[in-house]
């Protein structure tokens, strides 16, 4: 019997089970960083239920990590088409805005992400790369408001971000007090600058700016 004949042969149940452990391997597939394995349990539980939501927006995620852009934006939309409740909702559409974001469309990615905060308010993610996108626009007010809410949704690292934005508008006493704040909750600030800038003259030299002594320290290997 071919495979399709099976899968004709099944029971809405036992399609329905099946489905999900594809699903769920799928995801432990992914979760584990083999994506292409996950792809291809995602494509059987598709295969099995073709409008299993969940199935499209893991897909989506796993071509997102295989650099796979237009793929993963174009599972993200299907999750969007197959009207799921406003949480996943929410996480599609941010999703997308990173695919996007990743592609250079910036202005797509800008309104992915205010979707998915008019979905979900104090999605603290969405308010993070908002307002990492507002920085880099130089709409720093507006970076400044969405990592002050992604804050209060208890992100440790919109600390670190809005401290970055206080440098660059000079306001060291700010800048002080959210990485200090970053630090005593165990964020690492020193290699999320490395990561980022490279060190502290990179970064002086990038923004015209001239650190205080005690700011570079923090920012500085001991």
């Amino acid at each position: 019997m071919k495979s399709t004949d099976k899968v004709k042969s099944l029971s809405l149940s036992d399609k329905d089970t099946l489905t999900r452990a594809y699903v769920y391997r799928g995801l432990a597939y992914y979760q584990k960083g083999e994506h292409v394995r996950a792809i291809e349990d995602f494509n059987k539980a598709l295969e099995l239920f073709p409008d299993f939501r969940w199935a499209y927006g893991y897909r989506g995620l796993a071509y997102f990590k295989k650099g796979e852009l237009d793929l993963a934006i174009k599972d993200f939309t299907k999750v969007m088409v197959l009207e799921p409740n406003r949480a996943d909702l929410a996480d599609a559409y941010y999703h997308r805005g990173l695919a996007y974001s990743d592609k250079g469309e910036v202005d797509l990615a800008l309104k992915d992400c205010s979707r998915a905060i008019e979905l979900s308010p104090y999605y603290a993610a969405a308010h993070t790369y908002r307002g990492l996108i507002y920085c880099d626009t130089g709409d720093f007010d507006k970076a400044i408001a969405d990592f002050s809410q992604a804050i209060l949704g208890n992100s440790v690292n919109a600390y670190y971000h809005r401290g970055i934005v206080w440098l660059r508008l000079q306001q060291w006493e700010n800048a002080r007090a959210d990485f200090a704040t970053a630090g005593k909750k165990k964020l690492d600030i020193v290699a999320e600058f490395r990561r980022e800038f490279g060190d502290v003259p990179a970064f002086e030299r990038e923004f015209g700016v001239c650190l205080p002594p005690s700011i570079a320290d923090m920012l500085t290997d001991a």
